[in-house]
């Protein structure tokens, strides 16, 4: 896992990361350098405002994360997920590790 590089004036840092029904808290980060123009790969692991955890994919580029449709080639998508499964806030969203849970945890 990694922490969060994220300026502490900026808007994520004080208001949280803006999701669908509110703002969400960051909870961890995983980045698999993409380099080039794409930029980096990111996955989050958020807290919603419901509570709810969610996951969010994306690319960073200058320092901010995108939404947009993150395309990697295989072996950058199994390092990832790999990382991903072992990280002990990422893995239980994607249902991996021990303390995989249902309910509120949503992907």
């Amino acid at each position: 896992m990694t922490t969060p590089a994220i300026p502490s004036d900026s808007p994520s840092k004080r208001d949280g990361i803006a999701v669908p029904g509110g703002r969400a808290r960051l909870l961890a980060e995983l980045v698999e350098p993409g380099g080039g123009e794409a930029g980096d790969i990111v996955m989050q692991a958020l807290e919603g405002p419901d509570g709810a955890l969610l996951l969010r994919i994306g690319y960073r580029r200058a320092g901010a994360v995108v939404r947009a449709p993150a395309t990697a080639g295989g072996r950058t998508w199994s390092r990832l997920l790999r990382r991903a499964g072992a990280d002990p806030v990422i893995g239980p969203l994607l249902g991996a590790g021990p303390h995989a849970a249902g309910g509120r945890h949503r992907a």
